[in-house]
């Protein structure tokens, strides 16, 4: 089974990302924003967890996760774990970079799971644009400016603020005021 983020476009075959997921549980590496990424030394001092040092800079982007549910119930449960944890207190969260994605890659360090970061750029690629400039009518465009940045891109991964939908359902609703507005003479 995969995860694919809603701010994602698939560009190639999944097969590679499902064969992956069948054969293990993977999530990831982050290529967007790495440093921002990092949960905060605090977090695991408070929960005495100990980050080996040559593991301490390693990130993850929670936009693409192959997993199978019975199989990987343990890292589901823990992620879930943190997650509940950090709801339940500010400062937690505040130590949570990212919120679900600093809680997964918690949620991995206490369990140990560094083999199961994939670094696989392609799996997950940073898009290159301002999401301020998408509308509905550029997204071909937009698409054929990825591929062309990355040829061999399976997924691209639109990070940040604005999302596509949210982006996408104001083009729909300023469509819908002028239908109406047009219709209503």
């Amino acid at each position: 089974m995969l995860w694919i983020d809603v701010d994602t476009v698939v560009l190639d075959n999944l097969d590679a990302l499902f064969d992956h997921a069948e054969k293990r549980f993977f999530v990831v590496a982050d290529y967007m924003a790495p440093k921002l990424c990092l949960n905060r030394f605090a977090l695991y001092q408070k929960f005495k967890l100990d980050i080996p040092k040559e593991k301490a800079h390693i990130v993850v982007n929670s936009g693409v996760i192959g997993f199978k549910y019975k199989r990987d119930i343990n890292i589901i449960d823990t992620w879930k774990h943190k997650v509940n944890i950090s709801i339940k207190s500010e400062q937690i969260k505040k130590w949570i970079a990212l919120f679900d994605q600093g809680a997964l890659l918690w949620a991995m360090q206490e369990l140990g799971l560094y083999n199961h970061i994939v670094q696989n750029k392609l799996w997950n690629y940073p898009a290159k644009r301002n999401p301020y400039e998408f509308s509905d009518e550029k997204i071909d465009a937009l698409i054929d400016r990825v591929k062309e940045d990355n040829e061999k891109a399976i997924i691209v991964h639109y990070a940040g603020l604005p999302k596509l939908p949210h982006l996408c359902e104001r083009n729909h609703a300023a469509s819908l005021a002028h239908f109406n507005r047009k219709n209503a003479r």
